[in-house]
């Protein structure tokens, strides 16, 4: 469709290969929303009650819908019945890594809390984001949701190591 009506180049998605891309319905789906969305799910899956969580770091790169406010607290209200802490996290594509490692030192530091969510969410729509051509011709913005819950004791996974790097240059 992007390519149809002339948002995205036919030779662009010849060199990239490039055959889908997710796009959210700003009308629908607010970045926010979607964080709570992934949030709730993954809260409801880990077994524990929004009062175990001593934190939130919800992470993302683009505009959450209003000047001077923070979605971390919308988030937080809506997945953690207002429970802990929230903060958000803006470093672009190292939000969501970022964040899982300081979530690990957070809960490292706090012993008395079991559990941390981190949440990511972003939309690339206009007139802030050209998904279409404001990055080289290596990747198109897609728009998506995720989030994680990191706690003492059980679950499906173990975390042995979180390393994160971030080059400045670029």
């Amino acid at each position: 469709e992007a390519i149809a009506d002339g948002r995205y180049p036919a030779e662009l998605q010849r060199l990239t290969g490039q055959q889908r891309v997710a796009v959210a319905d700003p009308d629908v789906d607010t970045q926010p929303d979607m964080a709570v969305s992934a949030g709730l799910r993954a809260v409801a899956r880990s077994g524990l009650g929004p009062d175990r969580f001593g934190l939130l770091l919800h992470a993302t790169a683009t505009h959450s819908g209003l000047d001077g406010w923070n979605a971390a607290s919308y988030v937080q209200h809506r997945v953690l019945d207002g429970h802990g802490l929230s903060f958000e996290v803006r470093q672009l594509s190292n939000s969501a890594a970022g964040s899982l490692e300081l979530v690990c030192a957070w809960l490292s530091a706090h012993p008395d809390r079991p559990a941390a969510l981190v949440t990511a969410a972003d939309q690339f729509a206009l007139p802030a984001w050209d998904r279409w051509g404001s990055a080289p011709p290596i990747f198109v913005f897609a728009d998506g949701a995720s989030a994680l819950v990191v706690a003492r004791g059980g679950g499906f996974g173990r975390l042995a190591s979180v390393v994160t790097v971030a080059d400045p240059e670029l």
